[in-house]
């Protein structure tokens, strides 16, 4: 199975292709010598058209940059490298699909009331007011949330509301796989289906691939669980197999769900070691707030079996009010065609931006824009204390290298960097000022930031803000600082050729 992944894998893919070119070009001189002139000329001239293309695309730097890279010395090469993955092979229809659910369902939901929005959020409302603009989805200020610092403490939350479902329950993660966690849960989600809840879940191909079996929906259809693959694999080179499914989203009768980094499998609650001990963070939304994991779930469900849902009987009508200090804003983020924002980036900076006195992020993978970057670093200017916490013990290595060869720009602009040495930290989160905070599934790479479909929300003010902040903190106490950090020269000499391929890891 770790072939399988390998041989989608887009550095894989553009070795062999690297090869592959190799071998034409042998094949044209030794059979084609008399046109080989022609034929150079031809691929100068396309990939010309390409360059240009780029330079005027609204892509980001370190895209065009790597294109530019690859067309101008090989001409060939890149023009199928550019053609196979810089074009986003979406079929237009499934773009239409989902754009037009999500339409329909922003046509009966409550419209907020952004006057008053404005005034309670006070300097956050631009934050909010971004992802309302081009995530296209609504804040709410009476819902309630809570912070699950570990997978433990969330599993065990879910199993106890999933327990009380009457109406339906839906499920979105990237990896479903077999063992303890997942036995519980499913024997859970049989009875349910037996009491008439009805169960939709969504789990990625390639994610889950190895961890359950090829056609394991069709085992859960069997017991009366909706259930499909996003995006299948098939063994055909396609730039779209890039594109995964990321996101985490559970909702149960409408006015309750929960989003973060936690998958379904054994390591995300330490039933099983994989590298140590493995930190996450999950948060629970309770009330109108919740309507957006829905709208968001819906919109996939339905672009992957092309129905229409009955939309109406997922949103009740007599949605708890909570009253308290908290605004909660969900959002969705996808690669282009469906967003041509990069959304969780933008919204990354925002934050970032905002910030005063300090900034605290958790990381798995740290492989940053350069627009990232700039904002870490001005924050810092500023005299933000910016902290980034990653992992002392990776998952991946290349990338676990690749992370690490970004230290050293990052310490001389002044940001702190820790690493977690208890194991893995993949909790995804952001805090900053006492004021927002963020919880999702986004992490700081380009695969996350350009290629995935993410989720995650910002909480302004209220308690789980301070939760957050406290759990950075208590997990700062446990890391290595970072500060006197030095690089291997070979390892570091590796990175500086790879820079150029980070917006395809």
């Amino acid at each position: 199975m770790k072939f399988l992944k390998l041989l989608f894998n887009k550095t894989f893919i553009i070795v062999i292709a690297c090869l592959v070119q190799i071998g034409i070009i042998m094949l044209v001189s030794l059979f084609l010598s008399e046109y080989l002139y022609q034929f150079w000329l031809i691929s100068t001239i396309i990939s010309f058209l390409l360059f240009l293309a780029v330079v005027n695309s609204r892509d980001i730097p370190e895209t065009k940059m790597l294109w530019l890279a690859i067309l101008l010395p090989l001409p060939f090469f890149g023009i199928i490298m550019y053609l196979t993955f810089a074009r986003r092979r979406v079929p237009k229809r499934h773009v239409r699909k989902i754009s037009k659910t999500l339409s329909d369902i922003n046509s009966f939901l409550p419209i907020p009331d952004y006057d008053a929005t404005k005034q309670m959020l006070s300097e956050s409302y631009g934050i909010s007011s971004y992802l309302t603009a081009y995530a296209k989805t609504n804040g709410d200020g009476n819902s309630k949330t809570t912070y699950f610092s570990s997978g433990e403490e969330w599993f065990e939350d879910l199993f106890s509301e999933i327990q009380k479902a009457e109406k339906f329950v839906f499920m979105e993660f990237f990896i479903i796989s077999y063992g303890k966690m997942w036995d519980k849960l499913h024997e859970l989600l049989k009875e349910k289906v037996k009491q008439g809840v009805e169960v939709r879940i969504v789990y990625d191909d390639l994610g889950s691939l190895g961890k359950v079996a090829p056609g394991y929906y069709k085992k859960l259809r069997k017991e009366g669980i909706e259930c499909v693959k996003f995006n299948t694999i098939y063994p055909i080179f396609s730039s779209i197999y890039n594109n995964r499914d990321h996101r985490k989203i559970v909702v149960i009768d409408g006015s309750v769900g929960y989003t973060g980094g936690a998958n379904i499998g054994d390591e995300y609650i330490n039933e099983i070691s994989r590298f140590g001990h493995w930190k996450d963070a999950v948060v629970k939304i309770e009330g109108r707030g919740v309507f957006e994991l829905t709208k968001l779930f819906i919109s996939t469900f339905d672009g992957i079996t092309k129905r229409n849902s009955d939309y109406l009987k997922y949103f009740p009508k007599n949605v708890k009010m909570y009253e308290n200090d908290e605004y909660v804003h969900f959002f969705g983020d996808g690669p282009k065609p469906f967003d041509d924002e990069n959304i969780g980036e933008n919204n990354f900076v925002n934050i970032i931006s905002s910030a005063q006195k300090y900034v605290y992020i958790t990381t798995p993978y740290l492989i940053i824009t350069h627009n990232l970057f700039s904002s870490l670093k001005n924050a810092v200017a500023r005299g933000v204390d910016v902290r980034i916490v990653t992992p002392a013990i990776p998952d991946k290595k290349i990338i676990y290298y690749c992370t690490r060869s970004n230290y050293m720009q990052l310490l001389q602009a002044g940001v702190k960097i820790y690493e977690y040495t208890p194991g893995f930290i993949h909790s995804k989160l952001m805090v900053a000022d006492d004021k927002v905070a963020f919880v999702g599934t986004i992490n700081m790479d380009f695969r996350s930031l350009l290629h995935h479909f993410e989720c995650g929300v910002d909480i302004i003010g209220g308690e789980s803000v301070l939760a957050i902040k406290n759990d950075i903190q208590n997990v700062i106490d446990k890391s290595e600082d970072k500060k006197d950090f030095k690089m291997n020269k070979f390892v570091s000499l590796l990175c500086s050729v790879l820079r150029i391929f980070f917006p395809l890891l």
